[in-house]
């Protein structure tokens, strides 16, 4: 992912991963220097939910409101 971001010019990359427990788990960044550049790479990484011990309308549910809060951040930068 470093690299990619790095050849198409980018500072931040999303990586989606569906759960591995019913319990989520907290997302994580990382910053990677750029190299001889004084800029940084962001790297998120989220679980998303694709199923639940609570039924399929949990997930539904909880799908949509973390991808939304996640999707529209890098948008409240650029309004900023």
């Amino acid at each position: 992912m470093i690299s990619y971001a790095y050849r198409r010019g980018t500072n931040n990359v999303l990586l989606i991963y569906p759960n591995t427990s019913d319990k989520p788990v907290d997302d994580s960044v990382f910053l990677i220097n750029k190299g001889t550049k004084d800029e940084t790479i962001k790297i998120k990484a989220i679980d998303v939910p694709f199923w639940s011990i609570n039924g399929h309308s949990y997930v539904e549910e909880y799908l949509k409101v973390k991808l939304r809060d996640v999707l529209s951040y890098p948008l409240q930068i650029v309004l900023k």
